[in-house]
């Protein structure tokens, strides 16, 4: 044998002893003479105490060994396993390892009847250059943690890094011990090749148990210098939450909110504790508090929990507590934040909410134009719709690990409904992630900033308004699709769609974006099509044209025109119907603002464009269909149809025929009319007509007409026989003989101020809705407000509600956002009703005194409620 071949060998044989010895480090139990530089003495007085720990480590190929063979189950003895526990009058039981086929070893150590003084030493863990070591579970084990019940004290640990010595037990109070894991689980004076995890973890004593501390850990949780009492101490249960490494529970405090764990440096100032951490015998451990953000609201519910009801503060950092005490009720957990609780505050950047909530309203956060970011705690179960409409500043959405219903998933910035794989609500950052199936209603609502999004191809259905008014120019839709909702993409900047060959379902005005110029549909698509070539979709089964573009041919083919089909199509110049279209709905030009033409084929036996009036007319009953900027209404025309003229903004001014007898509902709706006559032969007047005509500043009725008038230069059209207001605008002024304000009156009206006289009896629904009034004095004349009446005035401030009022409807100031004051002059016996029924009802507790509560009550708390006096 050559020398080199020698060396060889030998060297071999050096490796497998080393290794070998390594080995025997590792996995064996080695006895140490360490002094206690630090006990805690613990003197159990009941003998059936027994502590079980409970590790989890995981071992390398050399202790293998350990494992004897094939076989998944070894039974040790700690004792006679080359080393001693060194615990006095501690019995082992058993030690179980099992091994699973990641590697994993789990082995279980019970000591019973302990009794006399255990000793235990706490040391600092650290690295090789001394500095603190804090573990990582590089292997996502399970840390330490409770598992056992009254009489058990649990732990686990992973292995690792470092040698690690000892930990310390911590009796704190009669009921409980805290255990800090920083090393090994009572086995005093043992070493281990690897690190453990460490956690801070409860356990429960045996009645009768007394303990005496001396030295040790103590955790104490003060506010200042307010020690807080054993009572509270039993609140607060500091238990590693693995997913996230921090302590998941925490000490409440009423009015004030927890703000994260302190200790204190040398100087006695407050350093924030960062999770995980290192806690040492010296650590003291604070919980800190913020008191609550000025300007929040509650109510009491009748099952004894306070609800966050709104906000009128000016801090744009919010704190909600999670306890309040109203001063009536005593402390009670904040368990929801209400509908419409926040909703159109521009104020708020970033919002805190305490784990204490369980659910969040409709609209919540709705039109907070900067708010900027928004965590949902693994305690909210439920979230409403329409949560961040608007909010298109928002960068971060986060849910807390560990909800049952919600998740982030691959930090997608997102709140993902889990059990379905519906993405509920997302922001500017979001990223889709690979299987979901829907993008919920509202979910992207608003969201300006917006600017692109990659789908997966496990996506299958786009909710209603999903991506309405977003930033997105361009999308793929996913070859999976089969539902496009109601408005999903509706005024999007997206120029181009390709529909997929599953696509079953497109809902209205889905694809109405302001540039839309190409619709081409699969030609596998067995529902739609877009045939001829015709930028436009199709739906083959009743040849209805259901959505348009900038530079859609209307084919031959195509006998129905669908609602609002060609809605803002801003460079759709003109437009020709052909002979075979017998149907067109509602409102298709609004916001067509270049559409300057616009005819029928002269053979269609339907409708008519006489006189070159640019317009839509149903030849039969006259009646005008459909007009744009540049129509006239020519004589003999008796009937201006529903949303003849709906978004035509372009429409200054109109001369109406001296043959017209009815004015449909919305017939002039948001156009930029001046002034308006009504002929001497009109009959009817619905609601509405000239609704969002914000420039509109003169309303006569011809003084022959019998059924209308607009006496003392009221600017409105009154309903002469009954002395109702039923049509008003931004100059209106109510006469002192009119005795009803009618439903839709003043409906999205530009007027700022209106004086209401004591003639007045009733105020219909919807008859202020959206207007710009910014402040509101209903007299003691009034006996009721209808159902929406005031809802979305977003002007408004003040309101005063007279002493006759009995009835007020739902909704009637419904998202008002800058409403912060409601007086009654009479506050006594209101109720709030789920309908007009009125049974079952709730008292509202209003008061003559605290206006913004009653402006929390209408506007989030009992928003959709009936409300009625005595």
């Amino acid at each position: 044998m050559t020398k080199k071949k020698q060396f060889v060998i030998l060297a071999i044989f050096v490796v497998l002893a080393i290794i070998s010895c390594v080995s025997a480090l590792v996995v064996v139990l080695t006895a140490s003479n360490q002094a206690s530089t630090s006990k805690v003495n613990v003197d159990y007085t009941a003998s059936d105490v027994y502590v079980k720990i409970k590790a989890n480590y995981y071992i390398g190929s050399n202790t293998v060994a350990m494992v004897n063979g094939d076989s998944t189950e070894v039974v040790l003895s700690p004792i006679n396993h080359n080393g001693s526990l060194n615990q006095p009058n501690a019995k082992t039981t058993s030690a179980l390892m099992d091994v699973d086929s990641g590697g994993k070893v789990v082995f279980e150590y019970i000591f019973e009847n302990l009794s006399g003084t255990v000793p235990a030493k706490i040391s600092q863990m650290t690295n090789a250059d001394g500095t603190p070591y804090v573990p990582t579970d590089t292997y996502n084990n399970v840390n330490v943690k409770y598992v056992g019940t009254s009489k058990v004290m649990g732990a686990s640990a992973y292995g690792g890094k470092d040698t690690i010595s000892d930990i310390a037990l911590l009796p704190l109070s009669t009921k409980y011990i805290y255990v800090i894991v920083s090393v090994k689980d009572l086995m005093h004076d043992v070493q281990y090749k690897g690190s453990f995890g460490w956690m801070l973890s409860r356990a429960d004593l045996v009645d009768n148990t007394t303990e005496n501390v001396s030295g040790g850990t103590i955790i104490s949780g003060t506010d200042d210098a307010d020690v807080v009492n054993k009572d509270e101490m039993d609140k607060i249960n500091l238990v590693l939450d693995c997913e996230n490494e921090k302590p998941n529970y925490y000490p409440q405090k009423a009015n004030k909110c927890f703000t994260g764990w302190y200790t204190k440096d040398e100087s006695g100032n407050d350093i924030e504790v960062e999770w995980p951490a290192l806690i040492t015998s010296s650590t003291k451990i604070y919980p800190k508090y913020e008191t609550e953000t000025p300007g929040l609201s509650y109510t009491y519910t009748g099952n004894g929990y306070a609800i966050v009801g709104g906000y009128n503060g000016s801090t744009a950092d919010i704190f909600v507590p999670d306890i309040h005490n109203d001063g009536t009720h005593g402390n009670a957990k904040i368990t929801s934040i209400a509908g419409h609780a926040f909703d159109g505050n521009t104020t708020i950047v970033d919002l805190v909410i305490p784990n204490t909530i369980t659910s969040i309203g409709d609209y919540a956060f709705a039109n907070c134009t900067n708010l900027k970011s928004l965590y949902i705690p693994k305690s909210v179960t439920s979230i409403g719709s329409a949560l961040l409409h608007y909010a298109a500043k928002l960068e971060s959405v986060v849910v807390e690990d560990g909800n049952p219903v919600y998740d982030s998933r691959n930090n997608c910035n997102a709140i993902i409904e889990a059990s379905i794989n519906k993405l509920k609500f997302g922001c500017q950052n979001t990223i889709v992630p690979n299987g979901i199936k829907i993008i919920g209603v509202y979910a992207f609502y608003g969201m300006s900033n917006l600017q692109e999004i990659n789908l997966p191809e496990s996506l299958t259905v786009f909710d209603t308004a999903c991506l309405q008014q977003t930033g997105l120019t361009s999308i793929k839709l996913p070859s999976k699709l089969t539902t496009i909702g109601q408005e999903a993409f509706y005024l999007s900047n997206i120029s181009e769609f390709y529909i997929p060959a599953l696509v079953s379902s497109i809902g209205n005005r889905a694809l109405c974006t302001k540039h839309i110029s190409s619709i081409v549909i699969d030609s596998k698509n067995t529902y739609y099509d877009s045939r001829n070539n015709c930028n436009a979709v199709i739906e083959t089964a009743s040849n209805t044209l259901i959505e348009g573009s900038n530079n859609t041919i209307i084919p031959n083919t195509v006998i129905s025109i669908g609602y609002r089909a060609f809605n803002y199509c801003s460079d759709l110049i003109s437009l020709n119907i052909p002979i075979s279209v017998t149907s067109i709905a509602d409102q298709i030009f609004m916001g067509c603002l270049s559409l300057t033409s616009l005819t029928v084929d002269k053979n269609n036996p339907k409708f008519d464009s006489r006189n070159n009036c640019n317009a839509v007319i149903e030849t039969d009953n006259n009646k005008f269909t459909v007009g744009i900027a540049t129509s006239t209404i020519p004589e003999g025309v008796k009937i201006i149809g529903s949303g003849a003229f709906y978004g035509v903004t372009e429409l200054t001014s109109i001369v109406l025929p001296s043959t017209l007898e009815t004015i449909e509902t919305n017939a002039f709706y948001q156009t930029s009319l001046r002034s308006i006559t009504i002929p001497s032969r009109v009959r009817e007047v619905q609601n509405s007509i000239v609704a969002y005509c914000n420039q509109l500043a003169n309303i006569m009725v011809d003084a022959g007409n019998t059924v209308y008038d607009s006496r003392d230069n009221c600017n409105a059209i009154i309903e002469t026989a009954t002395n109702t207001l039923v049509v008003g605008c931004k100059t209106s002024t109510i006469p002192n003989t009119i005795t009803a304000i009618g439903d839709y009156a003043f409906y999205v009206s530009a007027i700022t101020n209106i004086t209401i006289p004591d003639s007045v009896k009733t105020i219909g629904r919807c008859s202020f809705t959206f207007s710009h009034l910014e402040t509101v004095t209903i007299p003691d004349s009034v006996t009721s407000l209808g159902y929406y009446a005031f809802s979305s005035s977003n002007y408004l401030t003040t309101v005063v509600i007279g002493n006759g009022v009995t009835i007020i409807g739902a909704y009637a100031f419904n998202a008002c956002y800058k409403l912060n004051s409601i007086t009654f002059r009479n506050s006594n016996n209101w109720k709030v009703y789920s309908n007009t029924t009125y049974a079952d009802g709730i008292n509202a507790g209003v008061s003559s005194s605290d206006t913004f509560y009653n402006s929390t009550l209408f506007k989030s708390i009992y928003v959709n409620k009936w409300w009625k006096r005595g």
